[in-house]
C-alpha cells in the first residue's frame, strides 16, 4: 500500500507541475534582479528554484526503496538480498529509462510531452500492482481509481508557452531588466517553431514585424538576420579572400547557412560543413531565402557530427578552416576554445593554410579575451583581426599574412560575392579594410600579454566566464574589450596590404577605394593620405 500510495504521488507531483515549468523563467528572472552582481547569491537561488521543482520527486523517489523492498522481503528474513534485488533493477531501469527518454522520447514527443507519458506509464504499473496485491479496503478501490484518472491525462492536452521555455533567461535576463521587462521584450518577436532534440531545443524567432529572424539554442541566439549577420558573412568571406587559391574548407556550425552562402562561388571545390545538433539542420530551411540555399550548391557537403572529433579522427587536410561558434563559456562550444583544439586544426591545414574563428566581445571580460588571443597565437604565429559589430575575426596562419588588394578585388568582381558584399555595405576591398581590419599578429601579442592557456586540462574560459553571464555589467564588457584593444594599438601602424596594382592606373584607383572607405568611417586624416597619394600618381 505504501509503495503504490508513494508512486501515485510521484506522478502526480510531476504531472500537476511539469505544465507549469514554462513560469519558472520569471523565477529566475526575479533570482537575477535580487541577486544583481552577486554570482554567489544567483547560484543560490537558482538552486532553491531547482529544489522546489525537483525535491518533492526526488524525497519520493527515495521513498520507494524502501517500500520496495518491503515488497519483496515482508518478513525481513533477507534484507540484504531484497536491497541488492531493488538496486539492481533499480539501476538497469536507470539507464534503460535515461536511454528511451533521451533518445527515443524526447526527440519524437517533446519533453513535455515525454514528462506526461512517463507519468501515465508509472500510472499504469501502479494500477497493475493494485490489481495484483488485492488490497482490501478503501485502497482497494482508491488507488486503481485515482490512477485510471491520472492515465486519462495522457489525452488532456498540456503545452508551454515557447517564448518564455525558450527566453535564455540565464543569458538575457540583464537585458530583460534594462528593457523594461522579460515581457516587453517578448511581445516583439513570435516563435515559428521549437525542435527538442537528445542534445538540445532549437527555437526559430521571428520579429512581430517579420524583419528579421534568429534562433536560439537552449535559449541562447546563435545567428539570426540582424546584427550580427555582417560577422556571418564575413567569416566566410575573409578568409576565402586572404587564401591565394582556397580548394578545400571546413566549416564548424551551420547556424543560418549565412556563412555558407557565397563560399561556393569563390575557386572552392569542396566546402565540408559539419553541424553537431540535428535540430540546427532542421530550423536550417527557414533562413533558405537568406543563405542562397546554400546546402544545396554541389560542392557542399554536411556532416551532422561533432566538428572537433572530426577534425580530430578524419585525417584529411584543408586549405581554410572556419569555426562559427562564438562563445566560449558555452559548454559544447568551449571545447573549441582551447589550445588541444587549435593544435588538431594546425594539424589539419594544408601549407599556407588559414583558421578563422569568430569571438564575441560582448560576454567576456578583458581578462578572458587576453587568454583567446594567447592561446590562438600559441598555434597561429601569424594572425590578422578584423572587427564586425561587437565581435572579432581572427585570422592565423603558420605563414606570413598579406592582404593582396587586387586578389580581394578579383573576388569582388564575382556577381554573387559583390551581392553578398553590397548587402552589409562593402563595395570594394577598400571599404573591407577600412572598416573592418583591426592589426596584425604583433599588436594581437600585445593584447595577450603575459595570459594564460586555455586547455582541456584546465578549460579557465568555460569556467570563469560564467560568472559574468547575467550579470548586471554585460553591458560595459564590450566597451572594456575595445578599450583595451584601442590601448593596445599603437599610434601608427602599416596596413599589411600587398600588390596594389600593376599598373599606375590600378593602384590609383586602389588608393582611392582605400581612401573613401577610410573617409566613411571617419578616418579623415588616413583617407586623405591615400587619396593625396592617388593624385600624385595620377
Amino acid at each position: 500500500k505504501v509503495f503504490l500510495v508513494l508512486s501515485l504521488m510521484m506522478s502526480g507531483s510531476v504531472l500537476l507541475a511539469a505544465p507549469f515549468y514554462d513560469k519558472l523563467a520569471h523565477l529566475f528572472q526575479f533570482a537575477h534582479e535580487v541577486s544583481g552582481e552577486n554570482w554567489w547569491l544567483l547560484t543560490l537561488l537558482s538552486f532553491v528554484i531547482v529544489l522546489f521543482v525537483i525535491g518533492l520527486p526526488t524525497i519520493l523517489s527515495g521513498a520507494l526503496l524502501p517500500a520496495a523492498v518491503a515488497i519483496i522481503d515482508p518478513g525481513k528474513k533477507h534484507t540484504g538480498q531484497g536491497v541488492g534485488m531493488v538496486v539492481l533493477h533499480n539501476t538497469t531501469g536507470a539507464v534503460l529509462g535515461s536511454l528511451v527518454a533521451g533518445f527515443i522520447m524526447v526527440p519524437a514527443f517533446g519533453l513535455l510531452n515525454s514528462f506526461k507519458y512517463l507519468a501515465v506509464v508509472n500510472l499504469i504499473m501502479v494500477f497493475i500492482l493494485a490489481l495484483h496485491f488485492r488490497q482490501k479496503g478503501g485502497a482497494r478501490r482508491m488507488v486503481p481509481s485515482v490512477a485510471i484518472a491520472g492515465i486519462l491525462l495522457v489525452f488532456v492536452p498540456m503545452s508551454w508557452d515557447a517564448k518564455l521555455i525558450n527566453s535564455g533567461v540565464y543569458c538575457y535576463a540583464s537585458k530583460y531588466t534594462k528593457m523594461g521587462g522579460m515581457e516587453r521584450v517578448l511581445s516583439e518577436e513570435r516563435i515559428l517553431e521549437v525542435i527538442e532534440g537528445r542534445d538540445c531545443t532549437v527555437a526559430v524567432h521571428e520579429s512581430v514585424d517579420g524583419d528579421f529572424r534568429f534562433f536560439s539554442v537552449n535559449g541562447k541566439t546563435d545567428g539570426g538576420t540582424g546584427g550580427d549577420m555582417s560577422t556571418q558573412f564575413l567569416i566566410g568571406q575573409i578568409p576565402l579572400m586572404l587564401h591565394q587559391a582556397p580548394k578545400d574548407v571546413l566549416v564548424i556550425g551551420l547556424g543560418t547557412g549565412l556563412t555558407l552562402n557565397g563560399m561556393s562561388s569563390h575557386p572552392v571545390e569542396n566546402i565540408n560543413c559539419v553541424e553537431i545538433s540535428p535540430e540546427v539542420v532542421k530550423a536550417e530551411k527557414y533562413f533558405k531565402e537568406f543563405n542562397g540555399n546554400a546546402l544545396a550548391e554541389p560542392n557542399v557537403n554536411l556532416f551532422v557530427t561533432d566538428g572537433r572529433n572530426l577534425l580530430f579522427t578524419n585525417t584529411k587536410k584543408y586549405d581554410v578552416i572556419v569555426s562559427e561558434p562564438s562563445n566560449p563559456w558555452q559548454s559544447g562550444n568551449s571545447n573549441l576554445f582551447t589550445d588541444d583544439f587549435y593544435q588538431i586544426a594546425v594539424d589539419r591545414l594544408k601549407e599556407g593554410g588559414l583558421f578563422c574563428q569568430w569571438i564575441g566581445l560582448y560576454d567576456i571580460t578583458v581578462d578572458n579575451l587576453q587568454i583567446v588571443s594567447q592561446t590562438f597565437l600559441h598555434n597561429f604565429p601569424r594572425a590578422l583581426v578584423f572587427k564586425s559589430g561587437s565581435d572579432l575575426i581572427l585570422i592565423g596562419s603558420s605563414s606570413p599574412l598579406k592582404i593582396d588588394y587586387q586578389r580581394m578585388k578579383s573576388r569582388f568582381s564575382n556577381k554573387k560575392i559583390a551581392e553578398i558584399m553590397d548587402s552589409i555595405n562593402l563595395r570594394s576591398p577598400g571599404d573591407l579594410i577600412a572598416k573592418h581590419y583591426l592589426f596584425d599578429e604583433a599588436t594581437l601579442t600585445s593584447l595577450a600579454g603575459n595570459a594564460i592557456l586555455n586547455t582541456d586540462d584546465l578549460p579557465t574560459l568555460e569556467y570563469s566566464a560564467h560568472h559574468n553571464i547575467g550579470d548586471n555589467t554585460l553591458g560595459a564588457f564590450q566597451m572594456d574589450n575595445m578599450a583595451a584593444i584601442n590601448e593596445t594599438i599603437p599610434s601608427k601602424t602599416m596596413l599589411p596590404v600587398r600588390n596594389l596594382g600593376s599598373q599606375k592606373q590600378a593602384v590609383a584607383q586602389a588608393l582611392r577605394e582605400l581612401g573613401a572607405g577610410y573617409a566613411m568611417v571617419g578616418s579623415n586624416a588616413i583617407a586623405k593620405h591615400f587619396m593625396a597619394k592617388a593624385a600624385s600618381i595620377d
